[in-house]
């Protein structure tokens, strides 16, 4: 909630426990895809709607940004949705994607992240409730209804005249400002902000996943 300045405190954090079966699947999955000690970043690049979904082309320039900032990994997360829609065989090619997760791999993949980065979605909910750093793009919907909860959660939004805007009129959109004008450096220069990316350098110490 910082990027929006929100003074009022939000009560009733959400959390969750993780499934032990989850865990051991998880493990399995780091054991076979990433090697120890590289930072993760995980994506989830959609969400109910098309039209808050942030360019992917965006999503790119942050996975890049990434891989060079530390050295590390990023994680698509796909559903059944973005496989559906398409629109994201570039951004397959920067990430290392997998996609058919039940809901608690999904939660458990999330929780041994460096950081979350997704739009306004169900799955931006699920990484605010593990605990990990969350980054929410909110373009035509409305945070203050929608956000996320959390104490690890930070929202970005542009404040552009129209926004946030009704379903009807989201649908129809000329220009989508509220989210093609919020820049891969605008959300580079919050992430680079977080505690966590401190000591997450090329050559530095990374985490242990």
């Amino acid at each position: 909630m910082r990027c929006l300045a929100l003074t009022e405190t939000m009560r009733g954090e959400p959390a969750i426990e993780l499934r032990a079966e989850a865990l051991r699947w998880c493990e399995n999955f780091w054991t076979e895809n990433s090697p120890q000690g590289r930072a993760v970043l995980t994506i989830a690049p959609g969400s109910g709607a098309r039209e808050k979904n942030w360019p992917e082309e965006f999503f790119i320039a942050v996975a890049n940004w990434w891989r060079e900032r530390t050295g590390g990994i990023t994680v698509l997360l796909l559903g059944p949705v973005e496989a559906a829609r398409g629109g994201i065989d570039r951004l397959r090619e920067h990430c290392l994607a997998v996609g058919d997760l039940r809901l608690s791999q999904a939660a458990a993949l999330i929780s041994r992240s460096a950081v979350y980065l997704g739009n306004d979605s169900g799955v931006s909910h699920l990484a605010a409730a593990v605990g990990v750093p969350t980054i929410a793009l909110f373009g035509p919907s409305d945070p203050r209804q929608w956000a996320p909860r959390g104490g690890r959660v930070t929202v970005i939004s542009r404040h552009i005249h129209c926004s946030p805007c009704s379903t009807s009129i989201m649908k129809c959109c000329p220009h989508r400002a509220c989210l093609s004008e919020l820049s891969p450096e605008e959300v580079i220069d919050v992430m680079s902000q977080l505690p966590e990316l401190a000591s997450l350098t090329r050559w530095g110490a990374g985490i242990t996943v």
